[in-house]
Order: C-alpha cells, then structure tokens, then sequence
C-alpha cells in the first residue's frame, strides 16, 4: 500500500524487465507474404473448462519483424490462439477468423503448450476468402444504405438459430450499400438486416429478416453451396413511430442517457 500525506511528496520507482517470449509466431498469406494488419487473441481455460480471452496482440508492419507477433511472461500452462483480418472484396469487407492450428472454431483449436524457460511457436497462413453470401442493403426509394448491419446466423441444431458473423455494408461510391460473408460452410443460414434511423422523435432501431420477414423465426433460408455465391438484398423502409415520449428525472430535467424498455 501507498499512504498519501498531505504535505509530503511520496516516491514510487519500478524496476520493468524485458518480457520473456513465451509464444510467438508469424501470419503469412497463402503465398507467403507477411500479413501486418492481423489481430491475434490468446485463450486461456476458466475453472469451468471454458475458454476466455486474455490477451491481445497485432501482427508487426516493420520490415524486420513484418507479420509477426509475440506474447510473454506467461505462466506454464495451456492456451489457445485465433487470428483474424478483415479482407477487401468486390462485394465489401470480409473478416477472416482462424484458430491455431488451421481450425475454424476455438472448441477444435490446437493445444498450445507453454513451459517455463521456452518458447512455442504458432505460425499461421491466412488465405483470403471465398464470398459465399452477398446483398446490397437499400431504402424504399432504392439510395444504398451505408450504416446498415447485418448478421448471419446457423442452426444451433436443437430447432434454434445462433448468431455467427456479422457485417456493415459498405459506404464507399463502388460498393455502396453492400455486404458479404465468406468461407460459410455449405448449408442453410438465416440473416437479419437492423439500421438506426433517425426521426424528430429520436433514433429507431429497426430490423427486418430475410426475405422481407419480421422475425428470424419467419426468415427465409439461404443455401450456400461451395462454388457459388448466393445473395440476399433487402429494402429497409424508414420506421413509423408508434409510441414516443420524453424522460426526465424528478426535478423536470430532461435525461439524455435513458434506457427504455418495450
């Protein structure tokens, strides 16, 4: 503890040692080039046998060191690693996630091992991504919505649906209002298309399901097929307001950071 006296000037020095290289690694493309824009996250298990983040680090843009990563001082143990990166395309940006080593989820990820005194290496090799769903998201007049978000989703096999990727449309003039999700496994998905509008009542958050659909219960299904590529627009229409008030606390103050509940 640090006791504070008014009055006195307290003194607190440190001594930091380098880090010692625990793990480290380097993040490739498929032909080899160093990828310098990559977020790698490490995993370690909670007493519960799940796994949880607990650190983070960006692959190196520098010649000497370009695409490679490190994380140290950790203790003996077993962890986890996934990479990822947003890739541009034609049809928007796409987030590519891998697990160490080359696994698509953190259940099927390799054990990585660490002991004290060395050090484990996890390369990994990023391949850019092959788009299996694509749309351009619009409003009633045909204008490309460019703050849209839309969310991919996957059976959860007991008669539900699982969140599992998500999207912004694109802003820029060549791919405005467009989305795309790569690397989907073949099978049959659901999407949901939500946008935050704004009226002279307050912003309105709207979302609406494929095709045309209210709830994801109703959404239509889309089939991915390895080779193709299916799409999936939507027209979002601008909200209309049913039910608007305003807040405010017990002195007549009107609140601006107020939850409300329907």
């Amino acid at each position: 503890l640090l006791s504070v006296v008014a009055g006195k000037v307290l003194t607190a020095d440190a001594v930091l040692e380098a880090p010692a290289v625990s793990i480290r690694g380097q993040v490739t493309d498929s032909d080899g080039a160093p990828i310098n824009d990559a977020n790698v996250v490490l995993y370690e298990i909670d007493d519960s046998g799940g796994w949880y983040d607990t650190g983070y680090a960006y692959t190196e843009d520098d010649v000497s060191q370009s695409g490679k990563y490190a994380f140290g001082n950790l203790p003996a143990g077993q962890y986890k690693i996934s990479f990822d990166r947003d890739w541009d395309t034609a049809y928007g940006a796409i987030q590519v996630i891998e697990y160490y080593n080359d696994e698509r989820t953190l259940d099927a990820a390799a054990l990585i091992t660490v002991v004290d005194g060395s050090t484990y290496t996890a390369d990994a090799v990023l391949e850019a991504p092959v788009v299996s769903i694509s749309g351009r998201v619009t409003d009633s007049d045909g204008a490309p919505i460019n703050d849209g978000y839309v969310t991919l989703f996957e059976s959860d096999g007991f008669g539900g649906w699982d969140a599992i990727d998500s999207a912004w449309t694109r802003k820029d003039t060549s791919r405005s209002g467009k989305y795309a999700f790569g690397n989907v496994p073949d099978g049959q998905y659901k999407i949901s298309f939500g946008r935050e509008w704004d009226t002279a009542y307050g912003p309105i958050w709207s979302v609406e399901y494929y095709n045309d659909k209210r709830t994801l219960d109703e959404a239509a299904l889309i089939t991915v097929v390895a080779g193709s590529i299916s799409t999936a627009d939507a027209v979002l229409e601008a909200p209309v307001v049913s039910i608007s008030g305003r807040v405010s606390n017990s002195g007549g103050t009107w609140l601006k950071d107020a939850y409300v509940s329907l």
